[in-house]
């Protein structure tokens, strides 16, 4: 049999047998000891997955817009009548030529990235991050490494969290057991009574202070004491002072100035009377003050001569307009003696 080019005739049968061989090899490389494939979604991070956080980035990116630019040429160009009648001549003027390009524009783009938390390791063929890589710096507030798998580190009493980051507020939860005020601080808390109450020996109960047997709680007389405060009593000829301590005689400017709005006087230790401050008169019932206007008039036997009185604020009557001015226009007015008066409006 003469040679021929082109493949040999066992060829076909071979050829079948070699792609089975290869196609069985590939599959044993990439299986693993158990024998069963590892599926390749499973090897990714998402968010939602146990010990699994997201992670922004910011990466700068090239990218090509497109934009129009511009150049100038010059072009021959035929102009008549340049060198003289029916003469024409060849001349070079310019042109704009625009045509449509691409430039490159570097950009800033964000996107989120799941990686495993701070602490954790992924282990293929599992979702998520289910290992523990602690580290002492990872646990915040005195926290440390746990031992445990299902958990980083192992906090103090007063703090929670993966990493112990987080202030747990007792107050939220049955007031913090305390009787009166919860305070929260960081990683603890204390409780607070409130005024006339101390705080009992568990750091819980408020329990009411006696005042009274304290210097008598600065009474002059008796000291009463009551929840959360205490009073001060006087005998039956005397009464209480404004101060809330001292006891004087009812008939007197120390109780309650003696019942003045501006000054009391005393006469042989008892109330005598009440005055005002300058620019006020005493009211009739002899304990309030009025603020003093002054006003002018003409008589009906002098009209040109002009004469003043002063009076209360009150005793103007309604015929004139309100007061609240320095000068006030009426017709009548009533004195401190009691007189009316025609007054000329001014």
């Amino acid at each position: 049999m003469s040679a021929s080019c082109g493949r040999p005739r066992f060829f076909p049968v071979l050829f079948p047998l070699l792609m089975l061989i290869i196609v069985q090899l590939v599959l044993v490389a990439v299986a693993p000891v158990g024998g069963s494939l590892v599926d390749v979604e499973l090897q990714e991070l998402r968010i939602g997955q146990k010990n699994v956080c997201p992670n922004e980035e910011v990466e700068i990116v090239t990218i090509k817009e497109p934009c129009v630019q511009a150049y100038t040429k010059y072009v021959r160009t035929r102009k008549p009548n340049c060198g003289g009648r029916l003469r024409s001549c060849t001349v070079r003027e310019p042109k704009t030529v625009y045509y449509r390009t691409y430039k490159e524009v570097n950009r800033t783009r964000r996107h989120v990235t799941s990686q495993c938390c701070h602490g954790w390791i992924h282990v293929p063929g599992e979702q998520g991050c289910q290992r523990p890589n602690c580290t002492t710096d990872l646990c915040y507030n005195g926290g440390s490494c746990s031992t445990s798998s299902d958990q980083l580190c192992d906090c103090v009493e007063g703090f929670q969290g993966s990493r112990c980051q987080y202030d747990i507020n007792e107050c939220l939860v049955a007031n913090g057991g305390c009787h009166h005020d919860c305070c929260n601080t960081i990683g603890t808390f204390y409780c607070r009574c409130w005024p006339g109450y101390e705080l009992d020996t568990d750091g819980r109960r408020c329990t009411d202070v006696n005042e009274c047997r304290r210097e008598n709680g600065g009474c002059e007389y008796r000291c009463v004491n009551s929840d959360g405060g205490f009073r001060c009593e006087c005998p039956p000829d005397k009464q209480l002072h404004s101060d809330g301590r001292r006891c004087v005689d009812s008939n007197s400017c120390d109780a309650d100035n003696g019942g003045c709005a501006h000054l009391c006087e005393e006469l042989n230790g008892r109330f005598y009377r009440c005055k005002c401050r300058p620019g006020y008169l005493l009211a009739d019932d002899k304990r309030s003050c009025q603020r003093m206007l002054f006003i002018s008039f003409s008589s009906p036997a002098h009209p040109s001569r002009p004469s003043f009185a002063v009076t209360p604020a009150i005793a103007l009557t309604n015929h004139g307009p309100p007061v609240g001015r320095r000068r006030v226009n009426c017709y009548c007015c009533r004195t401190p003696l009691g007189r009316i008066m025609q007054m000329n409006n001014e």
